[in-house]
């Protein structure tokens, strides 16, 4: 992992959210995007790399991990 990701993991960590995963709301707020957005990019297929808990009877919880979320966006930061 290159010290780019490993910065933002820390910068997403010092904003509060300690737990390795993220929920949907939390990455919309890290990445500056509503929830619907978000969704949205999944049904297309981009946006950060997630997984969907499945659980019987209810709706999946979709989760995000702090190290997918900072590739995405450091895969989105251009370098000059």
């Amino acid at each position: 992992m290159n010290e780019r990701i490993l910065q933002m993991i820390n910068e997403i960590t010092e904003m509060g959210y300690k737990t390795i995963t993220l929920n949907e709301n939390q990455v919309s707020k890290i990445v500056g995007v509503s929830s619907s957005t978000l969704s949205n990019w999944r049904e297309q297929g981009i946006g950060p790399q997630f997984r969907k808990m499945e659980t019987t009877g209810k709706r999946g919880r979709v989760i995000y991990t702090k190290q997918s979320v900072s590739e995405w966006l450091c895969n989105l930061q251009k370098t000059a």
